[in-house]
């Protein structure tokens, strides 16, 4: 099935819009939290973090940017689901294999310049 141009989402109300997604949140919380939570404990303002996931020669691969610190996980499985799983699991161990983004010069994204 091909997507037709008027069938794709209009523009959302920005990028601080509220999002829930129960089933999500609930099977990988810590992936979540990275990517919805738009403050820190202190109420300061935060960054979520992103992920692209694109599909190479059979295999799924994704590319988890924490948007706070330019800093990026790569994550690849034989499932989009997979992935999903590979990357909570990642984040939930005590030293994350974190790259730089060379992207960003290896430091964290500045907050309205752009990516």
């Amino acid at each position: 099935m091909l997507l037709k141009k008027d069938s794709l989402p209009a523009a959302g109300s920005g990028p601080d819009a509220m999002v829930a997604d129960p089933v999500f949140s609930k099977k990988y919380p810590t992936l979540w939290a990275y990517m919805s939570q738009t403050k820190w404990e202190d109420g300061t303002d935060r960054l979520p973090a992103g992920i692209m996931v694109f599909l190479q020669d059979g295999i799924f691969k994704a590319r988890f940017t924490e948007n706070e610190t330019g800093k990026l996980l790569w994550i690849a499985a034989p499932s989009i689901f997979g992935v999903l799983e590979a990357l909570e699991m990642a984040l939930n161990v005590p030293q994350p294999d974190w790259r730089n983004d060379r992207r960003a010069g290896g430091g964290a994204f500045k907050k309205g310049k752009g990516k």
